[in-house]
């Protein structure tokens, strides 16, 4: 059930990393807005390390292709994850994997109606049949 639950957090992971390498692309793009408009000629700079456009618009490719490298990462794992809730039996099983893992919703928000220990009863039964179905073939 571990590994189910590992698997299936992986998503939010991978898209909580997707989300930071985004902010940090955002800043390093306003960084750039922000040299252009500067006049460095009437400031003398002295010490410290050099740096210019180019190593920033470096680092914004490099933050570009690992957005990109994440979310092809994203895509598989979610393609996997579909997969396998699909071949679940229970539709309380699918609604309560997708809700929680894929949709990020709050307890409340999953199967309105039940209680909260059958909440907590289904989802259980639903990760140990979901890692069931990882380590068995078609």
């Amino acid at each position: 059930m571990i590994e189910a639950r590992n698997f299936l957090n992986s998503v939010r992971d991978i898209e909580r990393t997707i989300r930071n390498l985004e902010k940090e692309l955002e800043i390093l793009r306003r960084d750039i807005d922000g040299l252009g408009a500067m006049d460095y000629s009437r400031f003398r700079v002295s010490g410290g390390v050099p740096s210019d456009i180019a190593d920033t618009v470096s680092k914004l490719e490099k933050l570009e292709r690992a957005i990109v490298n994440e979310k092809c990462h994203l895509a598989t794992v979610r393609a996997e994850v579909f997969a396998i809730i699909n071949k679940l039996e229970r539709p309380e099983y699918k609604e309560i994997l997708l809700g929680r893992y894929i949709e990020n919703k709050a307890w409340q928000d999953i199967l309105p109606g039940f209680a909260r220990p059958s909440k907590m009863r289904l989802h259980r039964e639903a990760l140990e049949a979901f890692e069931v179905l990882m380590y068995c073939c078609d």
